[in-house]
């Protein structure tokens, strides 16, 4: 994936772009909208954390940003992908409204540039405008490329286009806004430790988590352990693994779990949604992970409208952990020499970057040398 500049905390709120500022449709429709933000975690075994930026298919609709210049020392800095999603809908049959929404960021951290995004993002005096046309027809966009995007379209609710686009008969229509960035040195609200095995979950957001999913997938297939409650604190938790089934029936068994979990906590229409995109880095994806629900102050964006809106906002915690023969293998792949950059890619999968980078630190000097040029070639593609 593309990965962007840094900008310090405050460069993402709009400056200058209030609602009396923006052009405002006439079209009086309320628009409902349901926000819902991951926050994607990856530490090693030690706990340390590591890049989260995921190797994944996106869509052509879907806009790239920059690639850096160079990579940033983050020795030490908590991390995480921030994934946002815009759902909406309307029970008004009123004209719909061209929004205008500026992000905003909450809390402390260090926030990179906008890396993916849907409809596009335009660069305001200090800040991100993010205009978005709503339609009523049924989303257009390739759903055979991704679930992370398609899989939207379970909720049902109004399309998006690009509103400079908005007219041209070829323009895609998603179920979905997006977009994709990076904060650094803001607290973790999770660190997580060890193994399958013995893994110790800390809860620093000072909350109850009431419920989370730890999910382990491997060759073998995909188990999933229901964990009741996290109170703050560290807690202990041993995770179940795969059943006595194929992994295709593991797989489909892992689904439901998911989407039991989610419509627990949001409700059916919205809980599939949430369960469908989110089948590939939570179920299909080989590793060791925690899912949890966050509380609202935990989501490290806001959101302004500058039309009638109302608000939902959902916060989903996707806490990664490298197992030691994970780490081990990201060794021994680098080690080759017989793999270019695009083989070491498909070799260490999604969380590629975070496992090269664990390299570039653990390894030796000849392992740590190939590991960033690995690293930084496979962030220019």
């Amino acid at each position: 994936m593309a990965r962007g500049l840094f900008w310090g905390c405050g460069a993402l709120a709009l400056s200058g772009c209030g609602p009396s500022e923006l052009d405002v449709d006439e079209a009086s429709a309320e628009i409902e909208v349901v926000q819902v933000t991951t926050l994607t975690t990856v530490q090693a075994s030690s706990g340390s954390f590591l890049s989260a930026s995921p190797r994944k298919d996106v869509p052509a609709y879907v806009e790239l940003g920059p690639a850096p210049s160079a990579t940033a020392d983050v020795a030490g800095l908590d991390r995480a992908e921030v994934d946002l999603a815009l759902l909406f809908e309307t029970t008004s049959v009123e004209a719909l409204p061209e929004l205008h929404a500026s992000l905003r960021p909450a809390g402390d951290g260090e926030w990179s540039a906008i890396e993916t995004h849907f409809p596009e993002v335009a660069p305001a005096p200090g800040g991100v405008d993010w205009p978005i046309a709503l339609r009523r027809e049924a989303p257009t966009a390739p759903a055979g490329v991704s679930s992370e995007w398609s899989g939207w379209q379970a909720y049902g609710g109004l399309g998006v286009r690009s509103p400079a686009r908005a007219q041209s008969s070829g323009a895609v229509t998603a179920a979905v806004a997006t977009l994709e960035f990076e904060v650094r040195g803001a607290p973790s609200p999770l660190v997580l430790t060890g193994d399958v095995d013995d893994l110790v979950v800390t809860n620093r957001s000072g909350a109850v988590i009431e419920r989370a999913l730890l999910i382990y997938s491997h060759a073998g297939g995909v188990g999933v352990t229901l964990v009741e409650e996290l109170g703050p604190g560290a807690s202990a938790v041993t995770g179940l693994g795969p059943k006595e089934h194929p992994p295709e029936r593991l797989l489909e068994l892992a689904r439901a779990d998911l989407r039991e979990f989610f419509i627990a906590s949001v409700g059916e229409e919205l809980g599939v949604a949430i369960a469908d995109a989110k089948s590939i880095p939570f179920l299909e994806t080989r590793g060791l992970r925690l899912i949890s629900m966050l509380q609202d102050s935990e989501a490290p964006a806001t959101l302004e409208f500058d039309a009638k809106t109302s608000r939902r906002q959902v916060v989903v915690s996707h806490s990664e952990i490298l197992k030691p023969d994970a780490e081990a293998l990201a060794l021994d792949v680098v080690a080759d020499l017989s793999l270019d950059a695009e083989q070491v890619g498909a070799e260490l999968g999604r969380f590629s970057e975070a496992k090269l980078e664990y390299v570039a630190l653990n390894g030796d000097d000849q392992l740590r040398a190939r590991a960033e040029a690995l690293r930084g070639e496979l962030r220019r593609r």
